[in-house]
C-alpha cells in the first residue's frame, strides 16, 4: 500500500517533493499469439489497475492535506508592507520601478509573502511609481513602508 511518507522519499530519506514515474507496458491483443502470453498479460493489466488504484487513493489524501495547508495559511495572522524597489536589467540597460502591496505572515519561517498589488514601472516612469507608491501609503495607512529606490554602489 502507498502512503504519502513513501511518496515523499528520495533515496530512503524525507524529500520536499515528490517524483513518481509511471509505466504501463503491453501488447496488443492481435499480436499475442498463444494462451500462456494471454494469462501473463492479463495479470500484468490487473496488478497495473491495482498500483493505480493505490495512487488514487494517496492522491486523494494528499489533497486532503493541501486543503489542511491552504486553511492554515488563510487563517494565519499577517502585516501589510508597501515597497518600491528600483531594479536594473544589466543586459538591455534599463531601468525599472516595482511598487508592491505584500502580504507578510508572522509565521514567516514556512511562507512566503503573498503579493497583493505588483506594478511594474519603466525607469522613464519614475515619478508616476513614486505617486503610486505614495497612493498606496495613504490607501494604507498603517503599513510598513520601504523604499529602496537609491543607486546601488557600482551604479556611482
Amino acid at each position: 500500500m502507498k502512503t504519502l511518507e513513501s511518496l515523499f522519499q528520495r533515496f530512503g530519506s524525507p524529500a520536499e517533493e515528490m517524483n513518481e514515474r509511471i509505466n504501463i507496458y503491453g501488447m496488443r491483443a492481435d499480436c499475442i499469439k498463444d494462451m500462456k502470453h494471454i494469462r501473463s498479460e492479463d495479470e500484468r493489466a490487473r496488478r497495473t489497475i491495482s498500483e493505480m488504484l493505490e495512487y488514487i487513493e494517496t492522491l486523494k489524501e494528499y489533497r486532503k492535506t493541501l486543503f489542511d495547508r491552504a486553511q492554515e495559511i488563510c487563517a494565519a495572522s499577517y502585516r501589510l508592507q508597501i515597497k518600491i524597489k528600483r531594479s536594473i536589467d544589466c543586459w538591455y540597460k534599463k531601468k525599472y520601478y516595482t511598487v508592491t502591496l505584500s502580504k507578510i505572515y508572522d509565521e514567516a519561517a514556512h511562507m512566503t509573502p503573498d503579493n497583493v498589488i505588483e506594478e511594474t514601472f519603466e525607469g522613464k516612469e519614475r515619478a508616476k511609481a513614486l505617486k503610486r507608491f505614495e497612493e498606496l501609503r495613504k490607501e494604507y495607512p498603517n503599513t510598513e513602508a520601504i523604499k529602496e529606490i537609491d543607486k546601488y554602489q557600482w551604479e556611482r
